[in-house]
């Protein structure tokens, strides 16, 4: 992963210095949000002699097959290198699959009152939720999932409740945890009629 540009002359290139990390390539949904962002040299550097990846990505599509296009470059030396724009383009298709989890989440568990929007409608939906449950402290996927399906129930009159505010700053525990207690007191109010 490139860190900065160093040290640009008139001679020479931009110098990366770059961060070795452990990339996850036996996670399906990992590799198919890289493989269309890799060039040809990354591409032969990925697939070394292989002629074909298979995998099952339940986020992008399920099974994929990818063949070993015919004129890839010989494999370059040493472990494949990602530019920032890639590592850009990784963590937007990681963003948009979690926020069609999240989509077909809220159609799953609030299917009365998500029948009538449409994914667009839902996606917005789940990219104000997010903003406003990061606002909170809110870190994990299931947190923003199940924060979202608050808003939704509660037309967002939850994210304005004082009540909730105050359990948030009040409560001795991280968000997530909070958010955990407030959700259920909120589904047995809804439950209840209260």
């Amino acid at each position: 992963i490139p860190l900065d540009a160093e040290g640009q002359g008139a001679q020479s290139e931009v110098q990366l210095r770059c961060e070795r990390v452990m990339f996850r390539h036996w996670d399906p949904n990992v590799l198919a949000s890289v493989m269309p962002l890799l060039d040809a040299a990354q591409f032969a550097r990925m697939f070394g002699p292989c002629t074909y990846i298979l995998i099952h990505a339940p986020d992008h599509g399920g099974l994929k097959r990818i063949p070993r296009p015919d004129a890839l470059p010989s494999v370059p030396p040493g472990p494949l290198r990602l530019g920032a724009d890639q590592i850009e383009g990784i963590s937007l298709a990681i963003v948009t699959a979690s926020r069609r989890r999240n989509i077909t989440y809220l159609r799953r568990v609030a299917p009365d009152h998500a029948k009538d929007m449409t994914d667009a409608e839902l996606a917005r939906h789940v990219s104000g939720s997010i903003a406003a449950g990061r606002e909170l402290g809110l870190q994990s996927e299931r947190a923003h999932w199940k924060w979202s399906y608050l808003m939704l129930v509660t037309n967002g009159g939850i994210a304005s409740a004082p009540s909730v505010r105050s359990g948030f700053a009040n409560s001795g525990y991280d968000a997530d945890r909070t958010l955990d207690y407030i959700m259920r007191d909120t589904i047995f109010r809804l439950k209840n009629g209260r």
